[in-house]
C-alpha cells in the first residue's frame, strides 16, 4: 500500500469511528451485565451532565411476588432515593413515580397521593418524589398481578396530562418488573413492543418531545421469558436493559438507565 493510499485509508477509518461514536452516544448495549457501574454510558449523555429539560418517570412492579424478589424494596425505592439525592439539585430535571399491580397508579404531586391511571400533577421536584417513595414504602404492600398494559396506560396518561399543560420537554421512562405480564395472554412480545411504541408516539404527538424507555428485571435468573420481554421493550424504547442477577448486591444505579432522548 503506497503512502497516498495509506493516508486515505486512515482518513476513512477515522471518519467511520467518529460516525459510530456520534451514533452511539448515550446508548449502552441493550443488555449490560456488569458488576456495579462500568462506564456503560457515554459521560456526556448522563442525567447529571445534560442541561436539557428532562422528565424522568419511574414505574415499578408492586405485584405479590415482589414481596420475595425485592423484599426490602432495594431496587424500587433505595436506588431511587440514591439517585434523587445525587441529582435532585439539577434544575433541568423533574420526576414522576408510579407503581402497578392489577392497575397502574401515579403519584399526584398536587394531592400528595397515588391515583389510579391519572394524576393532575404527575411530575415534581426530587423532594416531592422523595415523599412519594416514603408513602409507597410505608403504606403500599405488594399485592395482585403484573398488569403491564395498565402500567403503560398510566404512563401514557402522565405524558398526555403533562403535554396538555404546555410541556415540550423530553421524557426518560424507567420500568421495573420481576415477571411476565398477566394482562397480555397472546403475541406477548409484539404487544409489549406496541405498548412502548405507542407511548413514544404519545410523547411525540406535540411535535417537540421525545421519549425513551429503559427496563430493569429483578426476578429469578431462570425466567428467560421475562428477561427477553424486558430486553425487547428496552430495545424498542431506545433505552437500556439491566438484569439485576448480573449485578453486585445494591449495584443498580438509576443514572446508568436514564437515556437522554436524541443524544
Amino acid at each position: 500500500m503506497n503512502t497516498a493510499t495509506l493516508r486515505g485509508f486512515r482518513t476513512f477509518v477515522s471518519i467511520a469511528l467518529f460516525a459510530f461514536a456520534a451514533h452511539s452516544c448515550g446508548k449502552a448495549p441493550a443488555e449490560f451485565q456488569v458488576s456495579g457501574r462500568s462506564g456503560q454510558i457515554d459521560p456526556g449523555c448522563t442525567a447529571g451532565s445534560t442541561s436539557r429539560p428532562l422528565r424522568i418517570l419511574v414505574m415499578v412492579d408492586n405485584s405479590g411476588s415482589t414481596d420475595s424478589t425485592d423484599p426490602s424494596q432495594t431496587y424500587r425505592v433505595q436506588t431511587l432515593r440514591t439517585f434523587l439525592a445525587a441529582y435532585g439539585s439539577h434544575a433541568n430535571l423533574s420526576y414522576g413515580f408510579g407503581y402497578f399491580d392489577d392497575a397502574g397508579y401515579l403519584y399526584d404531586v398536587g394531592s400528595t397521593a397515588f391515583r389510579e391511571h391519572d394524576a393532575s400533577v404527575p411530575f415534581g421536584s426530587a423532594t416531592q418524589i422523595g415523599a412519594a417513595l416514603d408513602t409507597y414504602h410505608a403504606s403500599i404492600p405488594p399485592s395482585g398481578n403484573t398488569a403491564y398494559g395498565e402500567a403503560f396506560s398510566a404512563l401514557s396518561a402522565a405524558v398526555t396530562r403533562d403535554e396538555a399543560g404546555g410541556s415540550a420537554q423530553d421524557y426518560a421512562v424507567v420500568f421495573m418488573s420481576d415477571g411476565q405480564p398477566t394482562d397480555i395472554d397472546s403475541d406477548v412480545t409484539n404487544r409489549l413492543a406496541s405498548l412502548v411504541t405507542n407511548l413514544r408516539q404519545t410523547a411525540a404527538a406535540n411535535g417537540k418531545s421525545h421519549l425513551t424507555v429503559s427496563t430493569v428485571y429483578f426476578g429469578s435468573g431462570s425466567d428467560a421469558t421475562s428477561i427477553r420481554n424486558l430486553r425487547t421493550m428496552a430495545e424498542q424504547g431506545g433505552g437500556q436493559f439491566v438484569d439485576t442477577n448480573h449485578l453486585d448486591q445494591g449495584g443498580l444505579a438509576i443514572d446508568d438507565l436514564v437515556t437522554i432522548p436524541g443524544c
